[in-house]
């Protein structure tokens, strides 16, 4: 009995002991600061080929140039989970990020969300914008961002697109 007594003190205590981690309240962005910098990580090419992006599946597909057939201009995929990135690298080595798709749960965006919070908790987050339609749209003139959602008010996928002007 005084074993049984022991053990179940001991477990009491550690129980105890052990706390939850404290959750980080960052105050909320605005959709331009958003955009401007929407991941954790950077867009960057150059990121994803040295190696800093792990786990990312690299697809690439070669592009001839219609007015110039001996030019090839290289399109790189890189998939992870549900995320997918795209960029574009000229023949003169110039690159630049084209879209991205991020589905992944663990994928962190700036402002410290991700695919799956809660429609209310995302709107917490934003100062300026408020998610109300099922397929949010917004841009900056450089980036667009779209919030898909699905039935039961989780965001579902985050798509990023550039814009490029001549």
């Amino acid at each position: 009995m005084f074993r049984f007594f022991f053990i179940l003190g001991f477990f009491f205590l550690i129980g105890c002991s052990v706390s939850e981690p404290k959750m980080e309240k960052l105050q909320p962005i605005s959709s331009e600061a958003f955009l401007n910098k929407p991941l954790s990580f950077s867009l960057n090419l150059s990121d994803f080929e040295s190696g800093k992006m792990e786990d990312y599946r690299k697809r690439v597909f070669i592009r001839t140039l219609s007015s110039d057939t001996s030019r090839k201009d290289t399109i790189y995929r890189f998939t992870k989970k549900g995320n997918s990135f795209i960029f574009y690298r000229t023949q003169t080595g110039k690159s630049a990020f084209l879209t991205a798709k991020i589905r992944y749960k663990k994928t962190l965006l700036t402002g410290n969300f991700h695919p799956g919070i809660s429609r209310e908790k995302l709107n917490q987050g934003f100062t300026d914008i408020t998610f109300t339609l099922d397929t949010c749209k917004f841009d900056n003139g450089r980036r667009q961002a779209v919030f898909i959602f699905n039935n039961r008010d989780k965001l579902k996928e985050v798509q990023l697109n550039n814009y490029y002007k001549r």
